[in-house]
This record gives structure tokens, sequence and C-alpha cells, in this order.
């Protein structure tokens, strides 16, 4: 330990410091970091000078000397980071879209600061529109049909209790099927009940989304810089705030104020913090 400690302050120039610029930010638990590797800095400082509107997080570090930095534009765009291989430091950059490109390992590894950096501003960047509707239609096709078959299962615990055959009968007869049953049995006929709903509406929609393509009756929609940026079946437009009808307003706005994974089957499904399903009124 000794040793490493002594090669790293070697490493670290007191004069080459990124702590301190205004968009160089610390992770949590990291904001005892005081000095950045002299590689690093190598690396980040001419983007840090160059591109203010980046973030660059303290991730990771060794005894206060920052080792590792996430990239930051709206969206994390990669990472950055140091580490001893083969007797000497290595730099490696880091992101999807370099991993992809790779035909033998991950991430891009070099001991020359200055490629580093090349590789940064070519591979970090915000996906296109066209990418992130992609993703954000898989992550909500995924979504809802979890919902769904969390609850199916929820629907199966419960089965033994309450005969789906029984079921409509049941329905009509709520109260009276009621007070025939235990405390106990009664919560779980209750709770069977629930479930079945649930399972029932997450069904319609998940119906609707994975035809919405031929119905237009879900659409999904990313918030992106003030814009909406909407697929409704093959259609992608563009949306200002005051082009969005009153239908999509209230929808949105009840969808943001819940968390991520909360699907109501008459509005909506929140995907991420700026991704959305919603129902169609003009169907």
């Amino acid at each position: 330990m000794a040793a490493i400690s002594h090669i790293l302050r070697d490493e670290v120039d007191e004069a080459k410091n990124l702590i301190g610029q205004p968009n160089v930010l610390f992770a949590r638990n990291r904001e005892h970091v005081t000095k950045t590797h002299r590689r690093l800095y190598e690396v980040l400082m001419p983007l840090v000078r160059t591109k203010p509107d980046w973030r660059f997080l303290v991730e990771d570090d060794y005894r206060g000397v920052a080792t590792r930095f996430a990239v930051m534009h709206k969206e994390e765009l990669g990472t950055v980071s140091i580490a001893r291989k083969a007797d000497r430091w290595r730099i490696c950059v880091n992101n999807s879209r370099i991993n992809y490109e790779l035909v033998r390992g991950e991430s891009f590894w070099t001991s020359d600061p200055e490629k580093a950096t090349m590789k940064i501003r070519q591979k970090f960047y915000r996906d296109s529109a066209a990418e992130r509707l992609s993703m954000y239609n898989n992550l909500g096709t995924d979504g809802v049909n979890k919902l769904f078959q969390d609850a199916v299962g929820v629907r199966t615990k419960h089965r033994e209790t309450v005969s789906f055959d029984a079921w409509k009968f049941i329905r009509a007869n709520i109260e009276a099927f009621s007070a025939t049953l235990s405390e106990k049995s009664k919560e779980q006929a209750h709770a069977y009940m629930e479930a079945y709903e649930t399972t029932r509406s997450i069904s319609a929609f998940r119906d609707e989304w994975s035809k919405a393509t031929a119905d237009k009756k879900v659409m999904l929609v990313i918030q992106d810089e003030g814009q909406y940026i909407v697929k409704r079946g093959g259609d992608v437009s563009v949306y200002t705030n005051e082009m969005l009808t009153d239908d999509m307003k209230s929808k949105l706005g009840m969808l943001k104020l819940v968390e991520e994974g909360q699907l109501f089957p008459d509005i909506g499904y929140r995907i991420s913090p700026d991704a959305f399903l919603i129902t169609c009124a003009d169907t």
C-alpha cells in the first residue's frame, strides 16, 4: 500500500488540479477530494475549458485524489478513469457506444492523454432523437410487460381462495359473498379481486400499446430541452409546450407527479423522468 501511495503522489501535481473549476462537481461522499490525478487533468482540462455546459462529476478517488469522473451533459455521456496496469498508469474511457464498437474487451484504454481526449470528443455525445425514441420505446414495452407479469403473479397467488369460474357471480354479489367468509378469507378474496382488476386494466393498456403503430391509441412522449418529441404510430413530431393539446398537458402533468414505473390505464405510464406513454383522446 505504501508503494502505491508513493507512486500516486508522484502522479499528482498541485498546480494541475480540476477541483475548484465551476463545472467540476462531486458525487455523494466524494466531497473530501482535493486533488486530481495528473493524467486525468491532462485528459479533462481541455474539455473543462472548452465545454462549459458539460459537467465533470468526481465519482471515485484514492486518498483524496480523484481517479474517476463521470462526464455529463443533461445525461451521463460516459466515464473517464485511471488505473495501474502492467506497471504504468492507463486511462480508461468508457460508454455504451465505445463498448458496442469494440471487437474484444470493454472500454478504450490508452496511456496517451491526447488520445483519450480525442476519443471523448468523438464518442461522448447525446443519443439522437431516433435513438432515444427507440430506447424509450423498448423501455416502455418492457416496463408495461413487467407490470402485467407482476399483477398476474399476485392474482395467481390468491386464486386458491377465489375460483376464477365464480368471478362473475362474485362481482355481481360482492356484499353477500363477503358476508359468508371469515375475516382472513375476506382479506384474501378482496386481494384477489383487486389483483384481477389491476391485471385486466394493465392488460388492456398493454394491448393498446402493442398495436399503437396501427391504431395510434397510445403515444410515446420524450421531454427534451423545453420541447416534446412525440411518436404516435409511425409518425414522429416535435411539440413546444404551447402546441400540446389540453389532454396531453393534463396527462403529462399527472404522470410527472408519480414515480417511474407507475401506470394509470386511462392516462398512461411513466417510463423515466423524461419519457412517458400516454393514451390518446382522439382515437
